[in-house]
């Protein structure tokens, strides 16, 4: 699963800068700092998957300490994921419900998942 959510986070990082790319010349302003939000959410996506290493550590421990637990992730995963369905604002709409269904999946299993306090 960890795979499939790198992937996903690595898609929206790539259609968001795509997209940014595109509406440089046509001065859209909100579609551009959506994109340049949505890239950075994926980018801290993909680092929160690769939270054992230190880079990852560094930076997410200060800043976002809540996406080393399930939960976090979980929660963090919903909100982009829901973010991409059907945007336009990314390059194509059909990659992004598809990215944006895999990331609501992945949602799901992260909060299913995740031990309850009443487990230990």
């Amino acid at each position: 699963m960890r795979g499939f959510s790198v992937l996903c986070g690595v898609s929206i990082v790539g259609l968001s800068a795509t997209g940014f790319g595109m509406n440089l010349s046509s001065h859209s302003l909100n579609i551009m700092i959506k994109c340049a939000w949505l890239m950075t959410f994926g980018g801290v996506h993909v680092l929160s998957e690769f939270r054992t290493f230190a880079v990852s550590q560094r930076i997410l421990g200060e800043n976002a300490p809540f996406l080393f637990g399930y939960p976090g992730r979980g929660l963090f995963s919903l909100f982009l994921g829901s973010s991409c369905l059907a945007d336009p604002a990314l390059v194509d709409v059909t990659v992004s419900t598809v990215v944006g269904l895999t990331m609501v999946l992945n949602a799901i299993c992260l909060l299913y998942t995740s031990p309850s306090p009443r487990d230990s």
